[in-house]
């Protein structure tokens, strides 16, 4: 698999994988983190325009996107407050936000992990306890539950901190 920035001429299928993410998300009783007016296009644009949209391709040359996620510079202001816990460290890190996948059971998620774990040191993420699929790759791929925050949609989240050695 191959990880890129994305184009502007990937925003169409992005988008096309949060309705693929939100559908895989409603099969698995996790009906409450994306919904019919998150994540949209618009979404994917601003992720875009701040150079934190990455997709991923089955290799180099290959056109089909089989996933994406956006990778954003902290601070993040869902991140400040922290409740049940603490973060690792209060060191600079990047945040992990609308991860989707064209196909699941093919390790996408795993290799997208993998790759943010190699090429960043500190990264934040966080998800919905419903969302078992997100919580169990962020555990596998080395992410440690630091506590609860509160999402920039006001609900409460389970937060996870990965820090490299």
């Amino acid at each position: 698999m191959h990880i890129r920035r994305a184009a502007a001429k990937d925003l169409s299928d992005v988008a096309d994988l949060y309705d693929t993410g939100r559908q895989t998300m409603y099969q698995q009783n996790n009906t409450f983190q994306w919904n019919e007016n998150y994540p949209l296009l618009e979404d994917a644009v601003a992720d875009y325009e701040r150079c934190g949209l990455f997709v991923v391709t089955e290799d180099e040359t290959s056109e089909e996107i089989i996933g994406c996620f956006s990778l954003l510079a902290g601070p993040d202001d869902a991140y400040t407050n922290i409740a049940e816990g603490s973060w690792i460290n209060d060191f600079d890190y990047v945040v992990i936000h609308r991860v989707a996948v064209k196909y699941t059971g093919r390790g996408i998620a795993t290799y997208m992990f993998r790759w943010i774990c190699e090429n960043y040191p500190n990264v934040r993420a966080d998800t919905y306890k419903a969302n078992v699929a997100m919580t169990t790759t962020l555990t596998h791929a080395g992410f440690v539950y630091c506590g609860k925050v509160v999402g920039h949609d006001k609900t409460p989240r389970d937060a996870f901190h990965f820090v490299a050695l």
